[in-house]
């Protein structure tokens, strides 16, 4: 994001107090060189929390972490293993974030600071047998890496996002055990993208549905323009756009299923289709 888009959000942050702020969306937060001064300028704009997810890999100044005020940071580290991490996070070493991690923790003591809260969220492809199951367990690597550390663990399923292409990929999704007609991020929370794109929530990382643009109009505007009101009645009459079709939020209990050889991509065919109202 450049520091037009940021101070253009910032203008939004300090008009409309929201109660936390998010500097993610898809991407690797700390690829961005002015990370922890933007953190520090939400913070000193009085936003009670701040949050980030990162896959670890470029956390190096973890000093300047805790003086910056971060309230969350939220590790992703996937599999069941630490081989099957690093396989499925290309490029990802788990050692690496695994000694960050617990560097983290160290430093937190070392400046007697209570934040940020630290939070590893471990993804799994679920088997047939699993679902059949309410919870699941951290995988055995993380609890022995972790033992006794101020971190929290938490386990999720791996869910669709809009872009997956199922029918090449070697995934499918299950049959979901419930529908609703009401999903919180349509009235709860909003997502603004790096070039000033507002979008309705953050599995939305493709622009699928773009609701305005803060270069355009105030945000209050576009909360509540035509496109809101048309993504707000969908979902309430259960006629999902292709955004929300296959989301685990109105298809409860709904999540990614592995064949043999499966291989995550999205298509520009796919993402051509973001926009169709």
């Amino acid at each position: 994001m450049k520091h037009e888009t940021f101070n253009k959000v910032m203008d939004e942050i300090i008009y409309h107090k929201p109660r936390v702020v998010v500097l993610y969306h898809g991407g690797e937060p700390f690829l961005n060189p002015n990370l922890l001064n933007m953190i520090r300028t939400v913070k000193d704009a009085k936003v009670p929390k701040t949050k980030l997810n990162t896959n670890g890999m470029l956390v190096d100044d973890l000093r300047g972490i805790v003086k910056s005020g971060l309230d969350f940071i939220v590790f992703s580290i996937d599999g069941r293993t630490p081989h099957e991490n690093n396989d499925i996070r290309t490029g990802s070493n788990y050692a690496k974030v695994r000694n960050t991690i617990q560097n983290l923790v160290r430093i937190k003591k070392e400046m007697e600071c209570d934040h940020p809260h630290i939070t590893i969220v471990n993804v799994q492809m679920p088997t047939k047998v699993e679902l059949e199951t309410p919870t699941h367990n951290a995988p055995d690597f993380l609890l022995r890496d972790f033992k006794g550390l101020d971190v929290e663990l938490k386990m999720n399923r791996a869910i669709y996002w809009a872009g997956l292409d199922l029918k090449h990929s070697g995934f499918f999704l299950n049959d979901s055990t419930k529908t609703n007609n009401h999903c919180a991020t349509s009235t709860e929370t909003i997502t603004i993208r790096w070039n000033g794109d507002v979008v309705p929530c953050c599995l939305d990382i493709q622009n699928w549905c773009v609701m305005g643009n803060i270069f355009e109009h105030r945000l209050e505007e576009i909360w509540r323009n035509d496109n809101y009101n048309r993504l707000r009645e969908s979902l309430f009459n259960m006629e999902f756009l292709p955004l929300c079709e296959n989301c685990h939020f109105v298809r409860v209990g709904r999540y990614l299923m592995q064949t043999n050889g499966a291989n995550i991509r999205t298509t520009p065919s796919d993402h051509n289709q973001s926009n169709d109202w």
